[in-house]
């Protein structure tokens, strides 16, 4: 179509189709004139399941100098959907804008990205920071061994604000960190806005206990049981 929201529409609709099919049309739409849709394009590639989409890297590695910065940032987060670290700068520099610093600290994480240790820390710190983002910035530092990152999760899992804290409890499974047992275990008597089978299921991993017992949890009055 001469129409770019009409492309757009078109690209965001083969969302979910098999990547043999919207493969070639996504890469094709890479070089399109109008940017919103060459950031959809490359959306649309990172989000496709199959390993064959790793074929379309070179094309995306192409878009990170695109002179429209947003651009670059949805190439960079596409290719670290393939474990691709060629965006990292883009990713570090996108965590201080608030449409993509949730995605890029996320992304960054993923790829043990060391040079984004330092920005993520500062991030961690920085006064009226969203819960959420407080989360995926500690869970990204925690991929990268720093003690920061465990107490960035501790204190959104204690904070008062409910904002992030499911995600929280979940990053404490995923990745292990035994030392959070006893805010997941706080939160099992008082859930404080969480979700208890987000929290059970993280500490269901920490603590390898049976599906059957993880309800009886929230039974549970003495702490260190």
């Amino acid at each position: 179509s001469d129409g770019a929201e009409l492309r757009f529409a078109a690209l965001a609709a083969l969302r979910g189709a098999e990547a043999a099919i919207a493969g070639p049309r996504l890469s094709a739409r890479l070089e399109d004139a109008d940017p919103a849709v060459r950031a959809a394009a490359a959306e649309g590639l990172g989000a496709l399941d199959s390993a064959d989409a790793a074929i379309y890297r070179d094309a995306l590695r192409g878009l990170l100098a695109d002179p429209v910065v947003d651009v670059g940032r949805t190439a960079a987060l596409a290719l670290a959907e393939f474990e691709d670290p060629s965006g990292v700068d883009l990713l570090v520099d996108a965590l201080v804008d608030r449409r993509f610093s949730l995605d890029a600290a996320e992304a960054l994480g993923r790829l043990k990205a060391q040079e984004a240790r330092e920005p993520l820390t500062g991030l961690l710190h920085r006064r009226l920071l969203s819960p959420a983002l407080h989360a995926e910035s500690a869970g990204a530092l925690c991929r990268l061994g720093s003690d920061d990152g465990v107490e960035g999760l501790r204190r959104v899992l204690r904070a008062f604000r409910p904002d992030g804290r499911s995600r929280a409890a979940e990053l404490a499974g995923e990745l292990g960190l035994h030392e959070l047992i006893p805010e997941l275990r706080r939160l099992l008597r008082r859930p404080r806005g969480a979700d208890l089978q987000v929290v059970e299921d993280a500490l269901s991993r920490l603590t390898r206990a049976p599906e059957p017992a993880k309800r009886g949890y929230r039974l549970q009055e003495d702490p260190g049981v």
